[in-house]
């Protein structure tokens, strides 16, 4: 093995090394829901109401997970909201003039045992494999509230027109202080979750399935490359 290759080794080692080393801090509670379902509605108005034609996309799960956590035996909790594409597949959408905003909804109408609020007007928000630019808007929040027995973490993602955006997924997470000590179930009202990505189109006329679910190559991750490129050097070695 030449010096060179020793060089080479020895920094794709470190490189990998400090790659692995790399740990994100795991939620207390995650909940994850794969949206597998595309659904496109359209109104064709009522002019006597004065309503204007729009059309609706939505991506939906085939089931969702529901929360049953009692906070009054946590402190400090962190809680997370996945909402992911199937396996090898990805949401993508094209913003217009008249389709502008991506509605983001993680709901349930819950019992609720306490008689405190918790909310989080700027809660964390990533994205897996993101291509575009998404800017949250000013109605993005989680909370908890006995009205109604509810949970919710609602985001309104506003894209520029013109451009495509696409995603694998999306995680919304807070942490919720050891204040808040209720208990949060579905199992009394039986009632699941709710959870969908929406767009809306103004353009008063039926526009198909604009938001979808389309096939996505995954990129290889700088790690594997890494990895990949260790080997190709060992096997050039042992030649």
């Amino acid at each position: 093995m030449t010096d060179q290759t020793k060089k080479v080794f020895a920094i794709l080692t470190l490189s990998c090394a400090a790659l692995f080393a790399t740990n994100t801090h795991a939620a207390d509670f995650e909940f994850t829901t794969v949206l597998d379902t595309e659904q496109a509605t359209y109104f064709p108005g009522d002019p006597f109401f004065d309503i204007t034609p729009y059309a609706t996309n939505r991506l939906l799960p085939t089931t969702s997970q529901d929360l049953d956590i009692d906070f009054a035996t946590h402190g400090d909790t962190s809680l997370k909201f996945n909402i992911t594409a199937p396996v090898g597949k990805k949401f993508q959408i094209t913003f217009t003039d008249k389709r502008e905003m991506l509605n983001v909804t993680y709901r349930n109408y819950s019992a609720f045992d306490g008689n405190n609020h918790y909310f989080d007007n700027s809660p964390s928000i990533t994205y897996e494999n993101l291509t575009g630019s998404l800017t949250t808007g000013s109605i993005s929040r989680m909370s908890f509230s006995e009205l109604g027995g509810s949970y919710f973490a609602v985001l309104n993602l506003f894209g520029t027109s013109g451009t495509t955006v696409s995603f694998t997924s999306l995680s919304i997470e807070t942490t919720v202080p050891a204040s808040f000590d209720s208990h949060i179930s579905h199992t009394v009202t039986g009632q699941p979750s709710i959870v969908y990505i929406e767009a809306i189109d103004n353009t008063h006329t039926n526009q198909g399935q604009f938001l979808q679910i389309v096939d996505f190559a995954p990129v290889p991750e700088p790690a594997s490359l890494a990895l990949l490129t260790l080997g190709a050097l060992a096997l050039a070695h042992r030649r």
